[in-house]
């Protein structure tokens, strides 16, 4: 009904073409029918740019394209966006625009772009927390920054995560301390930025993050147990090897235990389920036997 108006009657009232259009974002947003929500908002935005409300139609017409998984549109959206409002824009809006970006060039696969976009969105924050502390106020983060930090900060400690993925233990003796001492500081970096998107309380990325903590100490945890043994070494001394190596697996795949844990205790918490709480349940279930036992069921 209300873009029927909207399209028989464009001029006949500006108050009911207003509400019409925004009657119809709505109506489609909540349909999940977002090609036809995007439509009514750029529609609004056409006719009426002037209104106080016309940034942020602006900007959620990204966000629409972004609930459509249209990544390249996202993109050119938000450039378009940042590039009308420059500073005008207030700074939760040039933070998350910046994240956003981000986040579809990592969904497209050009892992450089998301990473310039993550940088210039943690960029724009630090600076305004700077500038907020100097003056001796505190910054005011709104749920929308927040989502914004902490997806920058999940994604930056992507790369860590899967830069120590990828080293591999092997012999000589030399070798191999070098590479496992390589592990353990790049999961030290992760985790440290890992912890910081939990910091920000965003149930995505907060799960998120602590189900990434514990795929990473449980890989590095396989390749202590599964390190590769001297040839030349007496019975007693490899199995004595062998014995420390367990024993250190173990420690390290207690920590993972432990970030499953919590990711999945937020998750109940929060009520808030996706891949990364399924993962860490799958993953508890097979380290932990005692799991199995005491889990709760997912609420439906």
């Amino acid at each position: 009904y209300f873009e029927l108006y909207a399209a028989n009657h464009p001029k006949h009232n500006a108050k009911l073409l207003e509400k019409a259009l925004k009657q119809s974002v709505i109506y489609r947003m909540a349909l999940q029918e977002y090609d036809k929500a995007a439509t009514d908002a750029v529609n609004y935005y056409k006719n009426f740019s002037n209104r106080a409300d016309a940034q942020d139609v602006f900007f959620d017409i990204g966000v629409i394209y972004e609930n459509q998984k249209n990544w390249k549109a996202v993109t050119k959206h938000f450039k378009k966006y940042l590039k009308s409002y420059k500073t005008a824009a207030p700074l939760d809006k040039r933070v998350s625009a910046h994240s956003k970006m981000g986040v579809a060039w990592w969904n497209m696969n050009k892992k450089k772009k998301a990473l310039a976009e993550f940088d210039t969105a943690l960029e724009i924050f630090t600076a305004a927390k700077k500038t907020a502390n100097e003056t001796g106020k505190d910054l005011e983060v709104t749920p929308r920054a927040a989502e914004a930090v902490a997806a920058a900060k999940f994604h930056q400690g992507e790369v860590v995560l899967a830069k120590m993925m990828k080293v591999k233990l092997q012999l000589p003796q030399k070798k191999f301390t070098a590479r496992l001492q390589e592990k353990i500081t790049l999961i030290g970096e992760a985790t440290e930025r890992m912890q910081e998107v939990a910091q920000f309380e965003r149930p995505q990325w907060e799960i998120a993050a602590f189900n990434r903590i514990g795929q990473a100490y449980q890989n590095l945890a396989d390749a202590i147990e599964n390190a590769p043994m001297p040839k030349r070494m007496p019975e007693e001394a490899l199995y004595m090897l062998r014995e420390d190596f367990n024993r250190k697996a173990t420690e390290v795949r207690n920590k993972a235990i432990e970030a499953y844990r919590i990711c999945l205790d937020r998750a109940k918490k929060k009520q808030w389920f996706n891949d990364f709480s399924d993962n860490a349940e799958k993953n508890l279930a097979a380290l932990d036997m005692k799991y199995k036992f005491t889990r709760e069921v997912r609420p439906q």
